[in-house]
């Protein structure tokens, strides 16, 4: 090998050697390019997700019956075919046996609403009833009240033999009813025969003595909240 070769030679080594250490310069240098992209501050996009739409919520609600929606204080009395409301530190309900007009003669069950006062003094012999001012035993049938009784006969049957002149007919818990009332010296009875169905029928009576309890409000607050079934 002649001087120009080597001289060729040498040259062709130290521009390897110039790119090798360049190359190694450059990878050692530069910063890695792994690391996650950010986005900027203050406008960070999320990814858009499917909007689901939940249905709409039932809000449209039945307003209860009357029974159904209590009156602050009163109590729910449930009877077959009916409930009635009354105020609880008014009345208390009792059992009683209801004889009827016109013949009086045979006895029916039933519920009553007496006054409280009047509750301690039953089966005592404390309570005189009438004019006769003799005193006899407290019962809750001679009480002032309100009776529920459920006859198994037909409004019609039970109202035909009536004295038609004490007769007037009303609308009561949305049923066409008899009304019958017979009364004197500040005390009597009203009669009201709602029919249940075709061959049963609720009678419901307001005895009132010289007092006059219930009074007729209230009497009539009570029966605003009764329900036929």
């Amino acid at each position: 090998m002649n001087m120009n070769q080597k001289g060729f030679a040498n040259v062709v080594l130290i521009v390897l050697v110039v790119i090798l250490a360049g190359a190694v310069g450059y990878f050692a240098l530069r910063k890695p390019t792994t690391e996650p992209a950010t986005s900027p501050v203050g406008n960070n996009v999320q990814p858009t997700q499917p909007q689901v739409t939940p249905p709409p919520a039932n809000t449209t609600q039945t307003p209860p019956p009357p029974s159904q929606a209590n009156k602050p204080g009163w109590k729910v009395y449930a009877g077959a075919g009916f409930e009635v409301q009354y105020p609880e530190n008014t009345f208390a309900v009792v059992q009683v046996t209801k004889q009827l007009p016109p013949d009086y003669k045979n006895n029916y069950p039933g519920a009553k609403l007496i006054s409280l006062a009047r509750v301690s003094k039953l089966g005592k012999q404390e309570c005189s009833y009438g004019e006769s001012g003799l005193t006899s035993v407290c019962k809750a049938e001679m009480e002032g009240g309100i009776e529920f009784v459920q006859v198994n006969a037909s409004a019609q049957s039970l109202t035909s033999s009536l004295d038609s002149s004490l007769k007037t007919t009303v609308t009561l818990a949305g049923k066409q009813t008899v009304k019958w009332s017979i009364g004197a010296e500040g005390e009597g009875t009203d009669y009201y025969y709602i029919p249940l169905n075709s061959s049963q029928t609720l009678v419901v009576a307001r005895l009132y003595r010289f007092d006059g309890f219930p009074q007729q409000t209230l009497f009539n607050q009570v029966l605003a909240t009764l329900v036929i079934k």
